[in-house]
């Protein structure tokens, strides 16, 4: 049964709808695929989902079959023109890649793989839990300093220091920091 809708789908596809559905696909995306790769993955998709097919005649057939094609392509437009990191209109003709100027060899998504993003990820919260086990007092002052960008001076006012009680605090601080980082980090 299987090989019989195989065939069937071959016979109907043909080279003329092949040649249609060049013409169809736009030339950006033939770039990236050929209407025969296209054509072939619908087919596999079709043979895969044949028991779906609800029609008798070849027409039907062929009108199912254009419907697989057309929405295997709409994938693909989704794939390249909508997505982020895929997208046709942010790639550089390697003319222009090997140029002398900068920009042109920078990658084009300034953004970290799935695996770094998760590691900066893990690193953020593991830093947070440390944070956490620090002193009210040592976390204020890592605060004052990293995270308004307060002079050692300003933040021992606000604390009531000395400009020279604050760097102390601070250098403590950092110090605690780092020695829980290294201990959680060995577990």
């Amino acid at each position: 049964m299987r090989q019989q809708a195989w065939a069937k789908l071959l016979e109907l596809v043909g080279r003329d709808y092949l040649a249609r559905f060049n013409k169809r696909l736009p030339r950006d995306l033939q770039a990236k695929w050929d209407a025969a790769d296209v054509v072939q993955d619908a087919l596999v998709l079709a043979c895969d989902d044949i028991d779906q097919f609800q029609g008798v005649t070849d027409e039907t057939l062929l009108h199912w079959l254009r419907s697989v094609c057309r929405h295997r392509r709409q994938n693909l437009d989704r794939r390249y023109r909508r997505s982020g990191k895929r997208q046709i209109g942010r790639e550089v003709p390697l003319d222009n890649a090997w140029s002398c100027d900068r920009r042109a060899r920078e990658p084009a998504a300034q953004t970290l793989d799935p695996a770094a993003l998760a590691i900066a990820h893990e690193d953020q919260a593991h830093a947070r839990d440390v944070l956490a086990r620090l002193t009210p007092a040592e976390r204020e002052i890592i605060s004052l300093k990293l995270g308004e960008g307060l002079k050692f001076v300003e933040a021992g006012e606000r604390l009531g220091l000395t400009e020279a009680a604050a760097q102390k605090r601070y250098r403590r601080a950092v110090e605690h920091f780092t020695q829980l980082l290294k201990e959680s980090a060995g577990r």
